[in-house]
């Protein structure tokens, strides 16, 4: 009797130390769309094509012409616009002859 009762304390010792509690795994949240904003939409401006020159600035002689264009900004939307990049204007050198 007396050796079955050591070796149930020695089993309940050995027990007692090499138990772990066992946490059991979280469940995940549940996921909903408003966890997740939508995607920002992005518009692009865009140019006008080109106007034809202007006249030159001199009736003789050296002068300059210019031409330019328009950025146009999507009618849909005027949040989170891409603007145009470049040049809105352009000038060129004109020579109409030699001045009397």
């Amino acid at each position: 009797i007396v050796t079955i009762a050591i070796i149930l304390a020695i089993v309940s010792i050995v027990a007692a130390t090499h138990v772990q509690e066992v946490q059991p795994i979280p469940a995940p949240p549940d996921i909903t769309p408003t966890m997740f904003p939508p995607p920002k939409i992005v518009h692009y401006a865009t140019w006008t094509t080109w106007e034809s020159w202007s006249d030159c600035s001199t009736s003789c002689g050296n002068g300059t012409k210019l031409r330019s264009r328009t950025c146009k900004i999507p009618t849909r939307g005027t949040q989170n616009v891409i603007k145009c990049k470049g040049d809105s204007s352009q000038i060129q050198q004109c020579t109409l002859g030699l001045c009397p």
